[in-house]
């Protein structure tokens, strides 16, 4: 699924042993929860959405420096 979005055009980016699920949509709206944005699993889990482009950048920084 990532390689569909990447042709699309969509920025990913990718950060190994981490476990933070977030994706952040034209650097202001952040997605960020338990949900496995990529995953058909049928389980209980979170999602929430802040429009912050402070919140975004910060998340960014933090998670990929």
């Amino acid at each position: 699924h990532v390689e569909i979005l990447k042709n699309c055009g969509v920025n990913i980016k990718l950060q190994e042993h981490m476990h933070e699920h977030f994706a952040i949509i034209d650097e202001e709206i952040v997605w960020y929860g338990s949900m496995n944005f990529l995953s058909r699993a049928k389980a209980d889990d979170n999602l929430m959405r802040v429009k912050s482009k402070d919140v975004a950048q910060e998340l960014l920084e933090k998670s990929f420096g």
